[in-house]
């Protein structure tokens, strides 16, 4: 049984997707086929869905970075190179955004957008950055 008056102690923050992309790179439906790694896919693939969202500048404000782990390519430091190559500096910048991994397969996708949807209604996250890509024609 819910304790009455809960939903007044907590925050009233709501989890909403405001931009998306997709880059599809797949020979010869998409043109002539170029290497391009994972981590760039996905850098790309997030400007694509700030300038979705109206606002490219989103990306500079993430305060989270969150990435699903590429199966053809193996990084130290997945989420470092993403947010590089994006031009993520995080709201404290030069403080880095919270960086969040999960492996690939499965709903492991699913659940990272769960664990962020948690944390921006919890009021611990105010933007975050999903992305994920593979390079199996990269």
């Amino acid at each position: 049984m819910t304790p009455k008056g809960w939903r007044r102690n907590r925050r009233q923050y709501r989890a909403v997707l405001v931009g998306v992309a997709q880059i599809r790179r797949r020979p010869p439906v998409d043109g002539a086929w170029e290497p391009l790694e994972p981590a760039r896919m996905m850098a790309d693939a997030t400007k694509q869905a700030a300038a979705d969202a109206g606002d490219p500048g989103l990306i500079q404000e993430a305060d989270v970075l969150a990435c699903v782990e590429p199966v053809s390519w193996g990084y130290e430091d997945l989420v470092a190179r993403v947010g590089e190559l994006a031009g993520v500096t995080g709201p404290a910048s030069p403080q880095p955004p919270l960086a969040l991994t999960v492996p690939p397969g499965g709903d492991s996708p699913c659940e990272l957008l769960n664990d962020v949807a948690t944390r921006i209604v919890e009021g611990d996250a105010r933007i975050a950055l999903l992305c994920g890509a593979d390079a199996m024609y990269s």
